[in-house]
């Protein structure tokens, strides 16, 4: 469907909606564009600098072996 179709048919639609219900669509489309700029690639050097820094992080003996994680997960 063309984008132009779906405007129009968006402003139509919207018309016809009650005050709480465009409400709820508004938060809806809030939430899902929050979700999509959340999911936004990263670039090769802040995804080596992520890399690096958990790299530092397992060598410094912070980070829990399966084992561990298992014995922890009993627990919930």
């Amino acid at each position: 469907m063309a984008t132009k179709l779906l405007d129009v048919q968006l402003q139509e639609y919207w018309q016809l909606l009650e005050k709480d219900e465009k409400q709820s669509i508004i938060a809806f489309m809030k939430l899902f564009l929050k979700n999509k700029v959340a999911h936004e690639q990263i670039s090769i050097k802040q995804y080596n600098n992520e890399l690096d820094e958990a790299l530092a992080r397992v060598k410094n003996g912070a980070y829990i072996t399966q084992e561990d994680a298992l014995k922890q997960a009993e627990g919930w």
